[in-house]
């Protein structure tokens, strides 16, 4: 099994020589393959997806415009199924075009759409703002790309703030699936401690704390050296997303409801280290 937004032609090709090779018989004098020109390939692979991208991506904002419509009833009308498998299409098409930061993304939230499918209960306001905005950045991504904008591979710390331990243990699996680094606590007072002597690149705040509060810890984050541009995702109760415009206001840069619904924490923390990626050099150049 290949994790789709991981595939790469060569990749491929690798994996089916080990599957299919047979030993030869040491007097055998068949000729051995020529070998192929990694770098043809790939270029091959990537001005195919360059070319084709703003077709599938025009197709696949049309999708998630049908289902920002009418969240309610996309797994009914069929919507989210073909969702699914426009974005299932772009991450495969990205990868093997080597835009990792798009396959990474796109696959991130095929998952997201695969997990609404199944799990209709969990599409909410939450959820439906998570694959809005990942469905924009995803557009930001693709022009960089056709640009000829490159990105590092995702890489990052999480910190993650909450004083319910269960909430902190359901946080570091999500994040676990989508293969980033994290760490959590319970005490605010602790988390600035942390934040202090390790730079963290993503942190998760919830709002309602003991001794100080989400929106308090966020402003003593913006004081210190290096956390002036950090992503912050607040986690909240209030599941109507009333808060969303408090939020916002107080240095945060996203919301995501309790119960957290993991995959779509995955998106998000996925979503907002690639964009820190982005804000980054732009911040240090001002």
């Amino acid at each position: 099994a290949i994790v789709k937004g991981d595939c790469t032609p060569m990749k491929m090709l690798e994996i089916a020589n080990q599957i299919l090779v047979v030993p030869t018989p040491a007097s055998a004098t068949t000729p051995a393959a020529p070998a192929l020109d990694t770098a043809v390939v790939n270029n091959e692979a990537r001005e195919s997806f360059l070319k084709n991208v703003p077709a599938d991506f025009t197709d696949l904002r049309s999708v998630s415009q049908e289902f920002a419509q009418d969240p309610a009833a996309a797994s009914r009308s069929g919507n989210l199924k073909e969702f699914c498998r426009q974005t299932h299409h772009l991450a495969g098409a990205a990868a093997s075009a080597r835009c990792h930061t798009i396959a990474l993304l796109s696959g991130a939230l095929e998952a997201l759409l695969y997990e609404l499918g199944e799990k209709p209960q969990f599409i909410n306001p939450s959820t439906t703002h998570t694959v809005s905005i990942a469905v924009d950045f995803l557009s930001t991504l693709v022009e960089n790309a056709r640009n000829g904008r490159r990105m590092d591979l995702l890489g990052g710390e999480v910190l993650v703030v909450d004083d319910d331990p269960l909430a902190n243990r359901i946080a570091l699996a999500a994040l676990s699936r989508a293969k980033l680094s994290a760490r959590a606590t319970e005490n605010p007072l602790t988390a600035l401690d942390l934040l202090a002597k390790q730079h963290f690149d993503l942190v998760l705040l919830d709002i309602e704390m003991p001794h100080m509060d989400g929106f308090e810890l966020c402003r003593k984050l913006r004081d210190l050296p290096g956390y002036e541009h950090t992503p912050v995702i607040y986690v909240t109760s209030h599941a109507d997303f009333e808060n969303r415009a408090r939020c916002l206001g107080f240095g945060g840069h996203d919301l995501i409801a309790k119960p957290i619904f993991p995959i779509e924490l995955a998106v998000k923390a996925v979503m907002h280290l690639i964009r820190g990626k982005l804000v980054a050099p732009t911040a240090a150049n001002e």
